[in-house]
């Protein structure tokens, strides 16, 4: 029953952060979520490391998914523990990410360190 409700969770999140940029961007904020909770530097568990991903949207059944495949069969992630749009480069004065994904007037930054300044 607890994976059913950590997959939702996961995909109310990928859905949210980057659903706009289809199976390519989810996979990315996935991809950066699954290295955080291998990382001991990042909490161990996937509803604390989500707390800090704060867009949510309803998911589509790409996003669960993705998010069923993280949960149940977790790949060995990227080098990325950031992802984080436009508008946190504006707000916050974030650089540029190490890797970016645009589409649909959005772009994902990807960063392997923390992109303040």
């Amino acid at each position: 029953m607890k994976q059913w409700f950590l997959i939702i969770l996961l995909a109310i999140t990928l859905q949210g952060e980057a659903g706009i940029l289809g199976t390519k961007g989810m996979y990315q904020v996935a991809d950066t979520i699954l290295a955080r909770l291998a990382s001991p530097d990042y909490p161990n568990t996937l509803e604390n490391v989500l707390e800090v991903y704060y867009a949510r949207a309803e998911p589509s059944e790409e996003a669960i998914g993705l998010a069923a495949c993280a949960i149940l069969s977790p790949w060995t992630p990227g080098p990325f523990f950031y992802a984080y749009g436009d508008g946190d480069v504006s707000r916050f004065g974030w650089r540029q990410g190490d890797e970016v994904l645009c589409g649909h007037g959005f772009c994902l930054h990807l960063a392997r360190e923390w992109p303040g300044r």
